[in-house]
């Protein structure tokens, strides 16, 4: 049974506000990127291409899983779809 009630629209509605509102704020995050952050992203992306994720130890992993280009999964920094396009934007635009 669909729930289109206007009652389900408006929660259907929020819930995708609240993502807008997520996704911009890891954005304006991920703009005022430091240089040191983005090596350890690529460092980060290095490891993944070679299957050896990077431990969660490392000094800007919190930052960066604000930023949402990585997560930690059972102590590994893991690079997201976020983080994967953001490295291939810096790499075209060089």
């Amino acid at each position: 049974m669909p729930r289109t009630t206007l009652n389900d629209r408006a929660r259907k509605a929020r819930i995708r506000e609240r993502e807008v509102r997520r996704l911009r704020a890891q954005l304006s995050l991920l703009e005022q990127i430091s240089p040191a952050q983005l090596q350890a992203l690529q460092q980060a992306a290095d490891a993944a291409e070679k299957g050896a994720p990077l431990s969660a130890d490392s000094p800007y992993a919190a930052d960066l899983i604000k930023m949402g280009v990585l997560r930690a999964d059972e102590g590994k920094l893991i690079l997201t779809k976020l983080g994967r396009e953001y490295l291939e934007d810096l790499a075209e635009t060089e």
